[in-house]
């Protein structure tokens, strides 16, 4: 989804941009956007969920190690949107915790969608992730780099490579 008319209206996307999804995400502050909330910024998407001990706070952890790491003109340019796989628990009051606890900055989005709009972003991804009884998710540390109009240009699994591939494909940005 886009933002429509007005001189603001920055007109269609490409058709294999992630932004032709009609998504609709909440934020940590409440605020309902448009997956290409972070549309003209080249942006991080990884999905998550807010009560996992292991693999999500990893991702977090190495992604604000490798936003640290760019040079400043990049740094400032770079968005990082995390979505949850987990939207009936991660209501706004969760995903502003997850904020706090992992001190994300301004340029980071934590959101939520529906079970169905999670599902068809998963799928745009490559991204497989599935509920366990025990109210965990079976899931992995992908981690996809869109440019500014929101076209894949890079996909790393933390969990098996380094986000050297990441920083490459920001450089060629």
């Amino acid at each position: 989804m886009f933002a429509c008319g007005g001189p603001a209206d920055p007109g269609p996307v490409p058709r294999d941009s992630l932004y032709a999804l009609a998504l609709s995400l909440e934020t940590s502050t409440g605020a309902h956007v448009g997956l290409d909330v972070h549309r003209g910024n080249p942006t991080l998407i990884a999905l998550f969920y807010a009560s996992c001990a292991n693999v999500c706070p990893m991702t977090v952890a190495t992604l604000q190690q490798l936003e640290q790491d760019l040079p400043a003109e990049q740094r400032e340019g770079l968005r990082i949107l995390l979505v949850s796989v987990d939207p009936a628990r991660d209501d706004p009051a969760a995903l502003t915790d997850l904020r706090a606890r992992h001190g994300l900055g301004p340029h980071w989005t934590v959101a939520r969608a529906s079970d169905d709009q999670v599902r068809e972003l998963s799928a745009a991804l490559g991204v497989k992730y599935r509920a366990l009884a025990d109210g965990e998710f079976a899931h992995g540390a992908q981690v996809a780099l869109v440019d500014a109009e929101g076209v894949v240009r890079a996909k790393v699994d933390l969990g098996a490579q380094s986000p050297d591939a990441l920083r490459a494909a920001l450089a060629e940005l």
